[in-house]
């Protein structure tokens, strides 16, 4: 079985979506053939090619404006003529994350895959919807299997088990991080005026900052 993820963040590195995708790969059988290709990298036909020319096709990419972000879009808009005059086409799985505690922001991104995959007649397989994406994606210290990160690894696990069997009209799953919604900001906050800080601005004036722009 061939297996294609397509990491759909603009960032060529660091990014939460590669930090899903590594995880998602050792829940994969370890006879799967996998490779993962970064849309950041896009190279046209070859890179279209690659992605018609597989039994699975994952999709994994942080939620922008609640739909996928814009190289990603143009990306599905060039398979979509690639994969026409394909008489196989791999079935579309489906990760979304954005930084919303509450999942259920995802799921118009995810309403989104669903209509592509009628459009361009790709066999739809099922999704996955994940609040608190920074969270969860970024705290590479916390293994999957760990408390935080419990209903997350229980949905991969299924998720993964999905993609195997070449499983198609699933539901969709949503996941939140299994820490409380409060702590969740607590923590974003600080993330925050960390980052401001190694950026030389204090908390003064990042709070002018959104003063201006409420």
């Amino acid at each position: 079985m061939k297996i294609c993820l397509v990491n759909g963040s603009p960032k060529k590195k660091g990014s939460a979506s590669g930090w899903f995708i590594a995880e998602l790969q050792k829940l994969l059988p370890a006879q799967a053939q996998t490779a993962v290709l970064e849309s950041a990298s896009y190279t046209g036909k070859p890179f279209l090619e690659q992605l018609c020319d597989c039994d699975a096709l994952v999709f994994v990419f942080p939620l922008y404006v609640d739909a996928a972000p814009s190289h990603l879009v143009r990306i599905l808009t060039e398979l979509e003529a690639v994969a026409a005059g394909k008489k196989q086409k791999p079935v579309v799985y489906t990760v979304v994350n954005c930084g919303f505690f509450e999942t259920k922001q995802n799921r118009y991104a995810l309403q989104i895959m669903r209509h592509f995959c009628r459009r361009a007649g790709f066999p739809w397989g099922e999704g996955v919807a994940v609040g608190g994406g920074g969270f969860l994606g970024q705290s590479v210290g916390i293994p999957l299997d760990a408390s935080p990160k419990k209903s997350l690894c229980a949905a991969f696990t299924a998720f993964a088990a999905s993609i195997a069997q070449g499983k198609t009209g699933g539901e969709d799953r949503y996941v939140e991080p299994n820490i409380p919604r409060f702590l969740y900001f607590h923590v974003a906050n600080y993330g925050w005026k960390r980052q401001g800080k190694q950026n030389g601005l204090g908390k003064k004036a990042l709070y002018r900052t959104w003063e201006k722009k409420s």
